[in-house]
């Protein structure tokens, strides 16, 4: 499958979902930029797809709040598979509150982020995570988030010999 450029075409896929129980956030105060710092707590929580297994409760989402009350996520926490592998993840993006919407009156599960994740283990078996472009959409609850991850994936010609 090509590209409208002739370039090869790029697909999602699936890779897992991601429920994680969050901890009440410490609020570290105002950057002197009009944004505000707050340190959130992962608890643990659980993701099944394409690989399942558990989040480990040893994270946390470092949450940059803007004035304009778009958040701006950066997470570091331990995911191990069924298997007993465990992986680094760092998620970032953006949360903006819908399109038109009055923030004074939206609850924190109206408002949706588009995360970007990078991903880093020692394991062979998982050893693709290492280098895969992952992107993500996801959805705050109020003590929770769950999240789509999905990898890039390019579509080469094959070769004919």
């Amino acid at each position: 499958m090509q590209s409208a450029s002739g370039l090869p075409g790029l697909s999602l896929k699936h890779l897992f979902t991601l429920e994680c129980e969050l901890d009440a956030p410490l609020i570290v105060g105002n950057n002197g930029g009009g944004s505000e710092r707050r340190i959130i707590p992962l608890k643990g929580g659980t993701f099944s797809g394409l690989i399942n297994g558990k989040v480990l409760p040893l994270g946390f989402d470092a949450l940059l709040m803007q004035t304009d009350l778009t958040a701006r996520p950066d997470a570091k926490y331990c995911l191990q598979t069924d298997e007993g592998e465990t992986f680094l993840v760092h998620s970032e993006g953006v949360r903006h509150p819908p399109e038109g919407s009055d923030v004074a009156t939206l609850h924190v599960s109206e408002y949706t982020f588009l995360l970007r994740l990078k991903l880093e283990t020692g394991s062979p078996r998982l050893a693709y995570l290492n280098t895969a472009i992952i992107v993500g959409s996801a959805k705050r609850q109020d003590a929770s988030i769950k999240y789509d991850a999905y990898m890039l994936e390019q579509h080469l010609e094959k070769r004919s010999s």
